[in-house]
């Protein structure tokens, strides 16, 4: 009803120079296949959350059809028309190849799950979580036993992080499925204690402009790291001087905390917001944990306490290295936001690659095909089985257009993170140090202009004196 409410029986020429007048969240129009819409209204009830305004005053048609195959978003649209650009829009030759590879990929039916696809991805998960739990119940009760089941509990948790977020991206369940939703909430809140919504709220940000310091909320992580320079910088006019060592504690406190802090954030959020319906899920998660647990533990609240600290851990440690190594391998993005989907997507991103075939597979299995970023971000609807397959179409595209696509080895990829954390302290820390002395030069050439002021007046005075 809020659609039809909104809709535009207007249609009208318009250019685009039009459009890009229109690009604040207040007056938001937006471009997709040369078609002009009006989303001031929707955006503030669009389920992808604000960040749709990202593109006003833009041509969105990359971004449109990255995120939202099968959701019948089309129909949504037609209600928000304005009308059709005067003149079509001229793309480059690589995005017209993009265009057409995602064509070929819909008629190939890459884009669909099945159920061989939802089995391949999620496997890994449930017979990991359900192992943890019955080694526990079953093997007799020590912390020897609470350690190591609490740690394959956690690593359950990294598969689960993949599970629930293909479920997120609505690529675990056919296109147009009302299966995906629910199953996240069920996985994500029910059996891993966590927040659909959030999560996808916040992934839908980073996933729109990746790694771009004024949207990617993954790359705000201060007080405790900074990826550029600039960054640093901040912390350092705050006081934050800890970050001149960030390389050095990043392994220690970076990953492995990802969990916990992603707790805090979610419980703040989920009462911020008074979201009842996950909250409850929450509490669920923590019910069904208690009662299943707390009995083998003896009621020992302190071990209770212990072995959700650590699978926090443990799934934090996991899930955080697999990340960094796709995205916090290079500095973060800055600047105007004008480059193509392609490129913007290929400049931030990174797969992980092995030129052993064993080694590659295992790396899909252990990342949950995550290792594809590249392929990923710019198909996100797509059943993550499919990317082997789809990186052998892509890559011969940006080899054509000389777009780099980024690719390095496991260990590799682990050195250029501590790199990329160390170059940004040692900038931040020369900046700083630059700062210091000129603020120090700056307050010693006040002082000679005080002295030199001072000085004056006594000449005048010794004049006057003489004078008299």
């Amino acid at each position: 009803r809020a659609l039809r409410a909104m809709a535009k029986v207007i249609t009208r020429k318009v250019s685009l120079d039009e459009v890009a007048k229109h690009n604040t969240k207040n007056d938001a129009w937006i471009v997709i296949d040369n078609v002009v819409y009006d989303i001031t209204q929707f955006g503030r009830s669009h389920p992808g959350g604000s960040i749709i305004y990202q593109y006003a005053g833009e041509d969105a048609t990359d971004p449109f059809y990255a995120f939202h195959y099968g959701s019948g978003a089309n129909k949504r649209l037609g209600m928000l028309r304005i009308g059709d650009l005067d003149t079509p829009i001229r793309v480059s030759p690589l995005v017209s190849d993009f265009r057409a590879l995602r064509d070929e990929v819909e008629r190939k039916g890459m884009m669909n799950a099945t159920v061989s696809t939802t089995i391949q991805s999620w496997w890994g998960y449930f017979f990991l979580y359900f192992l943890a739990l019955a080694l526990f119940l079953y093997l007799p009760y020590s912390w020897v036993s609470l350690v190591f089941c609490a740690a394959l509990f956690g690593f359950s948790w990294g598969q689960g992080g993949f599970v629930q977020h293909d479920l997120g991206h609505n690529s675990s369940f056919t296109k147009a499925s009302k299966y995906n939703y629910p199953f996240h909430v069920f996985i994500f809140n029910g059996m891993m204690g966590g927040s659909a919504d959030w999560w996808r709220g916040r992934h839908t940000r980073h996933h729109a402009y990746p790694n771009h310091a004024d949207t990617d909320l993954d790359v705000r992580t201060l007080p405790l790291f900074a990826w550029d320079d600039q960054q640093l910088n901040m912390a350092f006019q705050k006081g934050l001087t800890n970050l001149k060592y960030q390389q050095w504690y990043f392994t220690f406190f970076g990953p492995p905390l990802i969990f916990v802090f992603y707790r805090i954030l979610t419980l703040m959020w989920t009462i911020r917001n008074r979201m009842m319906g996950e909250l409850a899920t929450q509490i669920f998660w923590i019910v069904w944990q208690a009662a299943l647990l707390l009995p083998k533990m003896e009621y020992n609240i302190f071990a209770y306490f212990a072995w959700h600290m650590i699978v926090l851990l443990a799934s934090g440690t996991y899930l955080g290295w697999v990340f960094a190594l796709n995205h916090t391998m290079f500095p973060v993005v800055r600047g105007p936001k004008d480059k193509d989907w392609v490129r913007s997507t290929c400049d931030a991103t990174q797969n992980i690659v092995s030129s052993n075939s064993a080694i590659q597979a295992w790396l899909d299995w252990f990342t949950g095909h995550l290792d594809y970023q590249v392929e990923h971000h710019l198909f996100p609807n797509m059943p993550r089985v499919y990317y082997p397959t789809l990186h052998k179409m892509l890559k011969p595209i940006l080899q054509k257009h000389g777009v780099p696509l980024h690719e390095s080895p496991f260990w590799t990829a682990v050195g250029q993170v501590f790199a990329t954390l160390k170059n940004a302290s040692d900038k931040g820390v020369k900046l700083a140090k630059e700062a210091a002395a000129s603020k120090r030069a700056a307050k010693q050439d006040q002082a000679s202009v005080v002295d030199s002021d001072k000085s004056a007046v006594n000449n005048t005075r010794k004049t006057a004196s003489l004078l008299r």
